[in-house]
């Protein structure tokens, strides 16, 4: 009998289809199915099963005791417990777990299953399917760590992070923000209405101004204070932006709030003590200038009758060398009053450099010329050597200071008939070197450090060179102020070279215009008419100074006043072609007398020049800024006392409108 099997066929071939599908679908998805014999036991794995747990298909048997021994013993009894309650309770078998394989890596599973029962509910059969899910599992664990570390870094940097929805209205807060503001994480649930309450009322305002800046802009920053529930009260910093959607419109706003309680404290604590430290560096100079007016007023009396002495034909041998011995100490003295406030001043940072292109070959020349008396009269031979010429950047006035020090001691300490020799010469990375070399004792090397020490003279005190001990100290930091370096080389009993490298600058930078003062002399005061100066000074001794200073120039009368208000009476009186003015004075200061003086058109013409024991540059630059016609500090010179008289009185009223209009 032949019976016609051709739709049994097609049958196979399509289930053969539909599993092989079945297979690769599993395959792809990382999926195995099992059917479980509850009554049985028997179990059947697909045969992507052994794979999942880390075996070739075909050589795990196929049991429930190998399922359960392939499980994480950690994770064993929970899957144990899981199925006993999908057949005993019909829960849901829906379980991830781990798995160990062979090679004892470990894997993550997810089964999902469910039992086939009786109609009288009899667990019959148990079907599931088993999926590898380690790399999901892998993201989850690297997102997790992330948000720890995130957590972590908020609740290290005091930051919190928000969102506010504005079409519902919903706001929420990471973790750190409660913590910022005084709660437990999750306390209460955040609102809008919670966070206005918390801001401190003095800055409510502020907050509400910054909001509404946001509408426009889409930005919101502000720093504000919060009170929290114990009452701290604490700063924050707000910083959002506006999202918005395709249409343009804002939806959301993002944002963080930071607690920045300790940085606006030292912000606080830094202000505070920068107006501290100005504070203190007001009273410093206060009492600097101070100090420097106390000691220069009894010293202009004793060097400038002192002076007065030594021109004194009267006098015999020994008397002239009582007199130089006093002239001697007393600019000692004076020496070392202004080389300690030089000292102080410079140490407080208060010197104010202009740095310009200088050529420092001219520089050079200037300072040789000063110190050529000192250097002549113990026979040491000065030489200068400009190897190569070159700008350089620095102040002309501290520089030649600087110089003059240097060029000072090499003479100083020099031996009787020595040499100094000075040379100029381009080094490496843009700097010119200044070499000062005497042929002195020269130091020991165990003792160089000790030379830019304040007040030490390495025990040249008993040497009988007369010196402070405070000029390389001061050297040295105006150096450093211009950016440079200074150096000292030494050998006993052969010298000592000390060297300055200062920035060189670029020659198309330089302008060498420099202002020189005009040629000749002013006339002599011999062949001019007789006249009339007046002194305002309430200090006796310094009238009688001056007035011995003008008693042989026959050609000036002097009229002295010992009070403010009697020195402008004078000047009312007697019109004089020029006024010495003294600025700390009862009643009304030189300042105060110079401003009265100013306001009268028939004395405003005057030149008034002031004499002063304030002697720090910012007492001299205030008296120029007020227009004084020139300032002469105490003690006085009496030969630039001289000068500056011939000068002025030796003008035409035209010339003196001109200059002081």
């Amino acid at each position: 009998i032949r019976t016609d099997i051709t739709h049994i066929k097609q049958a196979e071939a399509t289930l053969q289809e539909s599993e092989g599908r079945l297979r690769r679908s599993q395959v792809y998805a990382n999926i195995g199915t099992w059917d479980w014999n509850i009554q049985t036991g028997e179990l059947y794995w697909s045969e992507r099963i052994a794979t999942l747990f880390g075996y070739p298909q075909g050589v795990l048997e196929t049991s429930y005791a190998n399922f359960i021994e392939a499980v994480h013993p950690d994770d064993r009894q929970q899957v144990i417990d899981a199925v006993g309650a999908c057949v005993e309770r019909g829960v849901d078998y829906n379980i991830e777990h781990r798995c160990v394989w062979p090679d004892g890596t470990v894997h993550w599973l997810l089964e999902r299953g469910d039992v086939v029962r009786a109609t009288d509910g009899t667990p019959l059969h148990m079907l599931g399917v088993v999926q590898d899910i380690s790399a999901r599992k892998r993201t989850e664990s690297a997102l997790a760590k992330q948000r720890s570390q995130l957590l972590k870094a908020q609740r290290l940097a005091r930051l919190g992070n928000w969102t506010a929805d504005l079409v519902t209205g919903e706001l929420r807060w990471s973790e750190e923000i409660y913590r910022i503001f005084g709660y437990e994480p999750d306390s209460f649930t955040p609102s809008v209405e919670a966070f206005h309450h918390a801001v401190h009322p003095e800055d409510i305002e502020q907050v509400y101004a910054s909001e509404r800046r946001a509408a426009a802009t889409g930005v919101h920053d502000v720093v504000h204070r919060i009170v929290r529930p114990d009452g701290e009260i604490r700063f924050v910093h707000e910083l959002a932006e506006t999202v918005r959607n395709d249409d343009g419109s804002a939806v959301c706003l993002a944002g963080t709030v930071q607690d920045v309680t300790e940085l606006k404290r030292a912000e606080q604590a830094m202000v505070a003590a920068k107006e501290e430290a100005e504070r203190a560096s007001r009273a410093k100079s206060n009492f600097l200038s101070s100090m420097s007016h106390e000691l220069r007023t009894p010293m202009n009396a004793v060097l400038g009758f002192a002076q007065l002495l030594e021109h004194d034909a009267g006098l015999d041998d020994g008397q002239r060398d009582s007199v130089h011995e006093i002239l001697t100490a007393g600019r000692h003295l004076l020496e070392l009053i202004n080389e300690v406030l030089d000292l102080s001043k410079v140490e407080s940072g208060r010197i104010d450099l202009s740095l310009e292109s200088l050529d420092l070959c001219e520089v050079v020349r200037e300072s040789i010329n000063l110190v050529l008396p000192l250097a002549e009269a113990r026979g040491i031979h000065l030489q200068q050597q400009c190897l190569q010429r070159g700008p350089v950047l620095a102040d002309r006035v501290r520089l030649k200071q600087v110089l003059l020090n240097l060029l000072a001691n090499a003479i100083k300490y020099n031996r009787e008939g020595g040499s100094v020799q000075v040379e100029l010469e381009a080094k490496a990375q843009q700097q010119m070197r200044i070499s000062v070399t005497d042929t002195g004792q020269g130091i020991p090397a165990e003792r160089i450090d000790e030379l830019f020490q304040p007040f030490n003279r390495l025990d040249a005190e008993a040497s009988g060179v007369e010196g402070t001990g405070i000029g390389l100290t001061i050297t040295r930091r105006l150096v450093e102020m211009m950016g440079g370096v200074i150096g000292v080389d030494s050998k006993l009993g052969i010298g000592s070279r000390f060297w300055i490298d200062l920035p060189l600058e670029t020659l198309a930078e330089v302008n060498w215009t420099n202002v020189m003062p005009a040629s000749g002399s002013p006339a002599c005061l011999d062949d001019m008419q007789q006249q009339t100066v007046l002194y305002i000074e309430d200090n006796l001794a310094n009238l009688k100074l001056v007035s011995q200073l003008l008693s042989q120039r026959r050609h000036i009368n002097l009229i002295t006043a010992h009070t403010p208000e009697l020195g402008l009476e004078f000047a009312t009186a007697h019109r004089p072609g020029l006024i010495l003015l003294d600025i700390n004075m009862p009643r009304m200061d030189g300042y105060q007398v110079l401003r009265a003086l100013q306001v009268d058109e028939h004395l405003k013409t005057i030149p008034v020049v002031a004499v002063s024991a304030y002697a720090m540059p910012s007492d001299i630059e205030r008296g120029r800024a007020a227009n004084f016609a020139d300032y002469l500090t105490k003690p006085l010179d009496v030969t630039r006392f001289n000068a500056v008289l011939d000068r002025w009185l030796s003008r035409d009223t035209q010339s003196v409108k001109e200059e002081l209009l």
